[in-house]
């Protein structure tokens, strides 16, 4: 009854009685099946393999090393080359392409190339290091090297606490903005269109971290203007000027890209809007370290390219390049604000009249602007607080650009702004040939966007135009 209840046998009621019988305790012996190794196991090609696999260079995910231990290796292997390469290193030996994806599984390498690139700094420390045969030189590098990385870290961690304050205080808000890379119009899967110069596309993204906030996208094409100081400079005056009436302190934070952010003409419009907005009375100008410049925005680029590759929508002209990033989808849509000629100012023309840039600051003291990590901007134009660091406890000095004059002081509330543009830019001649040569595989109501396009005698590959109207500003 017992046996057919359960539905086993005799024989093996027999051989559990005789186990405990044999142990002399109340259990059997353990089950010896699965103890051997079986012949088919090749310890010695896995062994092959993973020696073979740890040969090529490795190198960490920069800027998400805080949160991921993920190794990779360099972009140009895959899994085929590299098994091919341990054939012909180990001939004779065994092991299948598909034991040699295991063993890499195993691994926990990537080829999935970081998304970031990696710092020059932090590459040649490791290259240093890693030839040095001096055990004090080495030593030294090594001090050096965990000195940068302690610098890089604690920029984000300043960021970070910069984030977490704007929950507690709703007068503060933090902006973190950056350039997106040139997107081409026209957008087609066409062969032909790889080989073409195309009209570029600039997307400045401004995330805002508050609560409330979210991302813009300000974008326009070449022939509206460029991309240097002066633009970049006009977007972000844009934004603070739209902030809310109780927002007080600003805190931005970004690259240290000379020609976009830190620079003359940047600084020139922080100080004035910040002493003509009535509400606004602080803004902190912070960088991060050159090579570390991971930034919120960064996200929201990765999603527009993404969703591009994700689609087969094609992208004739800037306009459907607007129209598209308004349809990336998140948390928050992205909101796109069209800037036209009319938007962007020169604010380079305050160093012709109220100021005047100086290498030194109010006690004689010569000024690394290179080295400047942090800008303070308050109610008096023209003045402006600096650090070498991003430490609380490091105090700011002082530079004073006001002019030295007689008379009345300079008021901003009636200083009316200069544009950068009074007409539309004109693009390279052998831009607009390879344009106008891709109308066949252009929507017919396209072509007069492209044939209207003025053109210039720029020479090739120059972006720089040559007329004064059109400078990009001054870099530090």
């Amino acid at each position: 009854m017992f046996q057919a209840v359960y539905g086993i046998s005799r024989g093996k009621v027999d051989v559990i009685l005789q186990k405990l019988k044999s142990s002399g305790t109340k259990f059997p012996v353990s089950d010896c099946r699965g103890c051997h190794e079986p012949i088919n196991k090749m310890t010695e090609e896995r062994n092959l393999m993973r020696s073979h696999i740890d040969k090529y260079p490795k190198y960490e995910s920069h800027y998400t090393r805080r949160d991921s231990n993920g190794i990779y290796l360099p972009s140009h292997l895959n899994m085929k080359k590299m098994y091919d390469e341990y054939k012909n290193e180990n001939v004779g030996k065994g092991g299948s392409y598909e034991l040699f994806k295991l063993v890499f599984k195993e691994t926990g390498y990537k080829f999935k190339k970081p998304k970031i690139d990696t710092c020059k700094i932090c590459d040649t420390f490791q290259i240093n290091i890693k030839q040095c045969k001096n055990e004090i030189e080495r030593v030294a590098l090594q001090r050096n090297y965990d000195d940068h990385k302690a610098m890089a870290d604690f920029a984000y961690l300043q960021k970070k606490e910069d984030k977490e304050s704007i929950l507690k205080n709703n007068e503060k808000t933090v902006l973190v903005f950056n350039l997106q890379k040139v997107l081409n119009s026209p957008s087609i899967s066409t062969n032909v269109a790889c080989y073409k110069r195309l009209l570029a596309t600039y997307n400045l993204t401004i995330r805002d971290c508050s609560v409330i906030g979210g991302t813009e996208c300000y974008m326009w094409h070449e022939a509206i203007g460029g991309r240097g100081s002066n633009q970049i400079a006009s977007c972000l005056y844009k934004k603070l000027n739209s902030l809310p009436p109780h927002v007080s302190h600003v805190i931005t934070d970004s690259d240290t890209c000379g020609g976009q952010n830190r620079n003359v003409n940047m600084a020139i419009m922080l100080s004035l809007v910040t002493s003509v907005r009535d509400t606004l009375k602080v803004i902190d100008q912070k960088f991060l370290l050159p090579g570390h410049t991971h930034l919120e925005c960064d996200a929201d680029h990765a999603k527009i390219e993404k969703a591009k590759k994700e689609t087969n929508i094609s992208l004739m002209v800037p306009r459907d390049w607007y129209q598209f990033v308004r349809t990336v989808r998140g948390k928050k849509p992205f909101k796109v604000v069209v800037m036209t000629q009319q938007d962007f100012y020169s604010f380079s023309d305050f160093l012709q009249s109220e100021l005047i840039k100086k290498n030194t600051d109010i006690n004689g003291e010569k000024i690394n602007r290179l080295q400047i990590k942090w800008l303070r901007f308050q109610k008096e134009f023209g003045i402006f607080q600096f650090k070498y660091s991003l430490k609380d406890s490091d105090d700011f000095r002082t530079m004073d650009w006001r002019r030295n004059r007689r008379g009345r002081p300079f008021s901003t509330q009636k200083r009316s702004l200069n544009l950068s543009y009074n007409s539309s830019l004109p693009i390279n001649q052998l831009k607009k040939k390879d344009l106008l040569s891709l109308l066949p595989l252009i929507p017919e109501e396209c072509h007069q966007f492209y044939e209207d396009l003025a053109t210039s005698h720029r020479s090739f590959g120059n972006e720089v135009y040559e007329s004064e109207d059109h400078s990009e500003g001054e870099d530090p």
